[in-house]
């Protein structure tokens, strides 16, 4: 999976608000929190690496942590095995496990109490948050100190629908002592460990982000869950969510699109496409085939369609000729980002081509095509490959080609489109 690297604004930087009156009241009397991100997760699902770095809208999934947990607490660490200087650029100090073996996050709760009892001293509990939850609750620290108020030695921790999230808790520093000894003694289960301590589940609720419900303390495992929070980030930057389908020439792409709109738009979903071709193309001589192309996605029931080059792109009317063309900086993103926010509003829009666009994105593999290589063993954001022969998927999503009820249903799932 794609880590990103490279032009992290630092923490000092980030757009945080000041703390705010109700944030404030966290430091009620006696007591203070600090609060310790646990990213020392290996992900092997996705590739292996740091989890917490991997690209989600454009920035490290642990930017959106921080700009969630930050006004949250009185001080901010980050709590990661290995070189530290990996994340210089978030500008936080960097505690690593003090019990050898990465015995999992609860050594990483230890490393933060520690780490709290050295350098905040103010502090009587610490928040302790998953590096790859990036829509972690504004008011997780404020709701699980009211659960234990007036019993400062009690655990806090969340759930959302009976669900208990054993690391999003609120921990005594105090508590230090008999963690390291439990540690030590074998122990690897936060939820257990919370259990025998008798800590407090504070229920939240689903939150909604631009009007689709998540689970608060949501995190990516795997490919399909990374594709569905990049998605869900979408949500509050794009007018319509996007999927790319992708492949080498000749293997199935416009087959699949069209056959896609067609299912999605029985289900009652208002699809619109995008045709990206390597050449700018005027759809005249030997862009006709191209032309064609759009057409089939006009005919299966898109809503809109575009066709589109490099640098300049035009909405294709019905199965007719493309209308007015429209210029564009050579910045491909450029180009898929002026488009999005001039179609009309649609529940899914579908890209064909532009194998590098950061979108989520399923892979056409076919066996009649001429070009073996997979696209998925250097593209982060392919989620599925859909084929009509075994591939090796490289742990993604595999689905067969001509299944294209199972992939409609997923994307209606990954998008989180109403069912009609």
């Amino acid at each position: 999976a794609m880590v990103c690297t490279g032009h992290v604004t630092p923490l000092h930087q980030m757009p945080i608000k000041p703390m705010s009156d109700a944030a404030n009241s966290l430091r009620w009397t006696g007591h203070s929190i600090a609060g310790c991100i646990l990213a020392g997760g290996q992900s092997r699902r996705l590739g292996g690496g740091d989890k917490a770095l991997l690209d989600l809208g454009g920035r490290p999934i642990l930017t959106h942590v921080i700009e969630r947990l930050a006004p949250q607490v009185s001080q901010l660490a980050l709590n990661a095995n290995g070189d530290a200087s990996r994340f210089a650029a978030f500008g936080l100090p960097v505690v690593a496990d003090c019990v050898e073996g990465l015995p999992g996050p609860l050594a990483g709760i230890l490393a933060g109490l520690r780490w709290a009892q050295s350098n905040a001293p103010g502090a009587t509990h610490v928040l302790t948050v998953s590096g790859d939850a990036p829509f972690v609750p504004l008011d997780l620290a404020a709701r699980l100190r009211a659960a234990v108020s007036g019993q400062p030695d009690r655990i806090a921790i969340a759930e959302t629908q009976g669900q208990p999230h054993p690391v999003m808790g609120l921990w005594p520093v105090a508590l230090a002592d008999d963690l390291e000894r439990e540690l030590k003694a074998g122990a690897r289960s936060v939820l257990t460990l919370c259990k025998q301590r008798g800590a407090v589940q504070v229920a939240f609720p689903l939150a909604n982000f631009a009007g689709r419900e998540v689970d608060a303390f949501f995190n990516a495992n795997t490919p399909l869950e990374l594709a569905e929070a990049r998605l869900i980030v979408q949500r509050l930057t794009l007018p319509s969510p996007v999927i790319g389908v992708a492949g080498w020439k000749n293997s199935g792409k416009t087959t699949l699109v069209s056959r896609l709109v067609k299912d999605l738009s029985e289900r009652g979903h208002r699809i619109s496409t995008v045709k990206f071709s390597h050449h700018e193309g005027d759809l005249e001589g030997g862009d006709v085939q191209r032309l064609r192309d759009t057409a089939r996605h006009a005919a299966s029931g898109a809503r809109q369609v575009v066709f589109a080059g490099p640098a300049r792109w035009a909405i294709v009317e019905g199965e007719g000729a493309p209308g007015e063309w429209n210029e564009t900086a050579s910045d491909r993103e450029g180009v898929l980002a002026a488009i999005m926010h001039a179609l009309e509003p649609a529940d899914l829009i579908l890209v064909e081509g532009f194998k590098q666009a950061r979108i989520p994105k399923i892979e056409v593999r076919r066996s009649a095509q001429k070009e073996t290589r997979g696209l998925a063993d250097a593209d982060p954001y392919i989620f599925a490959t859909a084929s009509d022969h075994e591939v090796d998927a490289h742990g993604r999503w595999a689905v067969g080609l001509d299944d294209v009820g199972a992939i409609a249903g997923e994307l209606e799932r990954l998008v989180g489109l109403r069912k009609f």
